[in-house]
């Protein structure tokens, strides 16, 4: 990232958010998994899915935390697997599928 925010631009869902600042850490304080890198002021952010984590086997913390297990994570290539059983068994969607963006997070109501 060269912070010249095209990608916060271009993305149809608006889900890039920008480091205006210095990061700032109390070290008194646990942001998550100690292996997700702090990056620096000047660059684009974006959700990914906690990488670190999912590299590891462990599910994306917001799907370990979320209290009433409105979250799946999974592998969507795989017919058996739960996330995708959910999607077929309740009519599942995309947003923006039209964009060609090819989305992997669905959601059901």
């Amino acid at each position: 990232c060269i912070g010249c925010r095209m990608c916060m631009a271009a993305c149809p869902y608006n889900a890039r958010s920008f480091n205006w600042e210095e990061p700032v850490r109390d070290v008194d304080f646990s942001y998550g998994d100690g292996a997700v890198p702090v990056r620096p002021k000047g660059v684009a952010e974006k959700c990914t899915l906690c990488k670190e984590r999912t590299d590891r086997g462990e599910e994306p913390r917001c799907v370990q935390c979320c209290p009433l297990d409105a979250r799946i994570f999974g592998d969507l290539d795989d017919p058996n697997s739960e996330v995708s059983k959910v999607i077929v068994e309740r009519k599942a969607r995309v947003l923006l599928e039209e964009q060609g963006t090819r989305p992997q997070v669905y959601y059901f109501e």
